[in-house]
């Protein structure tokens, strides 16, 4: 016996759409036809105070006309898979397969477009592109993870190395590792410290007052801070450091005499001179009068000033005292000036 469909009937100006699913299958949303009354010409003639169409999603999520265009495939896409999974109990095998198989290749056709149309993440705080993370990709996202997006700072994404929570490194000669805007520059990690060195002479000074700047941490020398050795006490000249050996008959150039820094002006010379006799005897028998010790004759002067001095035997004398035996004394007639260090 064949089956009559019901014809749609009119209750005050509208239409009532029915609903003709098949047995089992999910009833679709109903599309609400705009409401008003007929323009005197029947069914067909345009409706006078009609209200705004609403379409819905067809498997009853939201109103479509509140979805973007991209909104209305993904829209389609689950009414399709609603209606491809259908059950159909009528019919031969055939059509049964004709519904499933034009429902499929629907899907397909809305998930190529969908996927086309699929829009790009902006930064908004929403998931634009629908895969779950929101602005990922954008300045706003933590992309490696070291807990500083682009937009707190981060100037390689792409690299734990390098956050403003790392160190910055010499070794990574030319890289900005803590994104301060500067790379190697003063204060890293694996610096050398560095002091001002004005002399040149590799050792430098720590501050003392505003005129010697302090000791640097650098990835390398720059300026005048290019001693890596401390302890030089007079840094105007070269040759006043800790390891200077020499003695100076002049001050290093601030009245001291100080050259080797540690606190003395050590004299180079503290002997007294001294001679003796060879070979003379009671009557003052031929004999020799000959230099024992190198020296100051008399008294032994300060850093920088002469005295008299005694260096070889022609600097001693044979003196003859009558009946009693002679002497040899110093007579030096050459004059020194003490050096110190």
């Amino acid at each position: 016996m064949a089956s009559v469909e019901p014809e749609p009937t009119q209750r005050g100006g509208g239409v009532e759409a029915t609903d003709r699913s098949p047995v089992g299958a999910p009833a679709a949303t109903e599309r609400v036809v705009p409401q008003g009354s007929w323009g005197g010409g029947g069914p067909g003639a345009p409706l006078r105070n009609a209200s705004p169409r609403v379409e819905t999603d067809p498997v009853g999520a939201r109103p479509v006309g509140d979805l973007s265009l991209v909104g209305r495939l993904w829209a389609s896409l689950r009414g399709l898979v609603a209606v491809a999974g259908a059950p159909d109990l009528g019919g031969t095998r055939a059509a049964r397969g004709l519904p499933l198989a034009a429902g499929f290749g629907g899907v397909l056709v809305v998930v190529l477009v969908a996927l086309a149309l699929r829009p790009a993440e902006v930064l908004d705080g929403t998931d634009n592109d629908w895969d779950g993370v929101v602005d990922e990709g954008t300045v706003a996202y933590d992309d490696d993870g070291d807990g500083y997006a682009e937009q707190a700072g981060d100037c390689d994404d792409a690299s734990t190395a390098r956050s403003p929570a790392v160190a910055e490194l010499c070794a990574t000669v030319g890289v900005d590792d803590d994104c301060d805007g500067q790379a190697d520059e003063e204060g890293a990690a694996d610096g050398t410290v560095y002091r001002f060195d004005e002399d040149g002479d590799g050792y430098g000074t720590e501050r003392r007052g505003r005129r010697t700047p302090a000791a640097r941490t650098l990835c390398r020398p720059e300026g005048s801070h290019t001693a890596t050795q401390a302890g030089d006490c007079y840094d105007r000249n070269a040759d006043v450091h800790p390891r200077a050996s020499e003695y100076y008959e002049v001050h290093r150039g601030d009245g001291s005499y100080d050259y080797n820094c540690d606190g003395t002006e050590e004299l180079r010379e503290r002997t007294q001179m001294s001679c003796r006799a060879a070979g003379l005897g009671e009557l003052g028998d031929a004999g020799a009068c000959t230099i024992r010790q190198v020296g100051w004759y008399g008294i032994t002067p300060s850093c920088g000033e002469s005295g008299v001095w005694g260096g070889a035997s022609s600097d001693c004398h044979l003196v003859l005292h009558g009946f009693s035996r002679p002497t040899c004394e110093a007579a030096p007639g050459g004059r020194r000036t003490q050096a110190c260090r």
